[in-house]
């Protein structure tokens, strides 16, 4: 009886050192960037130069803006109809 033996496991290529984080495309970078706060977004910015430049990508900082921005709003309309009830 001949023996069989298991299929070779193929890798994906990657780069040498890079990290999956790094070779995502970039929306799934800014998505996933967009879940973080200021000082994460800070901190990122200085562990290597491709994240770096990924967390000072201008569509970061937007969705930063409008999270935080929204969350004041919601909080100011929330005081204002319990006020003025």
């Amino acid at each position: 009886m001949t023996e069989i033996s298991p299929a070779p496991v193929v890798l994906a290529d990657r780069r040498s050192g890079s990290s999956m984080m790094e070779e995502l495309v970039p929306e799934i970078t800014t998505h996933a960037l967009s879940y973080l706060d200021y000082p994460s977004l800070c901190r990122l910015s200085m562990t290597n130069s491709l994240m770096r430049k990924a967390a000072n990508d201008d569509n970061a900082w937007k969705a930063l803006y409008h999270k935080v921005n929204n969350s004041f709003l919601l909080k100011s309309y929330h005081f204002y109809t319990v006020f003025n009830s």
